[in-house]
């Protein structure tokens, strides 16, 4: 879907924007969506509020039309670990969003596969990285 400008999820890390601590998502093209932790239990399920408004975006329409209209909205993006044996662990993500549109069901069936491409490469991302670690 990068075709068609969905962006590629590159890295992620905590950093402190204004006082605050953020979980900075970085994607191809410069786009970076920022999230606040909002509920954590420690080895077991983070949830993460998104923040449009503090994110940086790319100067594309899908960026502005979709993410600052009131088309679409991210509320959360949640993990949850789920041991499997004593050396594998189940991580599930799992992404909430809400679509206003007057064709919702053209909206949802591009809205569900953008989120699932992402949430793909999102998790294929991390399973690289903690196999390397």
């Amino acid at each position: 879907l990068q075709k068609i400008g969905i962006p590629r999820p590159l890295l992620s890390k905590l950093e402190v924007k204004n006082g605050k601590e953020y979980r900075v998502g970085y994607f191809s093209e410069n786009f970076k969506l920022y999230e606040s932790i909002d509920k954590i239990r420690e080895n077991e399920f983070v949830n993460f509020k998104i923040h449009i408004d503090k994110s940086e975006l790319r100067n594309k329409p899908t960026d502005r039309h979709v993410l600052q209209g009131d088309y679409f909205k991210f509320e959360n993006i949640s993990y949850t670990l789920n041991p499997i044996d004593e050396f594998s662990t189940e991580v599930i993500l799992h992404c909430d969003y809400t679509i206003e549109s007057k064709m919702n069901n053209y909206a949802n069936f591009w809205a569900n596969q953008i989120i699932n491409d992402f949430e793909k490469r999102l998790l294929n991302a991390l399973k690289v990285k903690f196999e390397k670690e």
